[in-house]
């Protein structure tokens, strides 16, 4: 089984997108993007969604960063 495995690359995408961009839209400019590099998708396991936050430090708070 994981002889298998070894011969089958698997891809990771991150990707920081804003409320407009639907899901479908960033999957099909991903899948576009692997088979200019010659990159078959046979499958998706997993998508999921979350919220990103700005990580800031105190002194960006102290200048008021959030009411920007």
């Amino acid at each position: 089984m994981f002889s298998e495995l070894k011969q089958q690359p698997g891809y990771d995408f991150y990707v920081i997108a804003n409320d407009r961009q639907e899901e479908q839209d960033i999957e099909k400019i991903m899948i576009e993007d692997l088979n200019k590099i010659g990159a078959t998708i046979k499958e998706k396991d997993v998508s999921a969604e979350w919220k990103y936050f700005p990580h800031v430090d105190i002194v960006d708070i102290e200048n008021k960063f959030y009411e920007r």
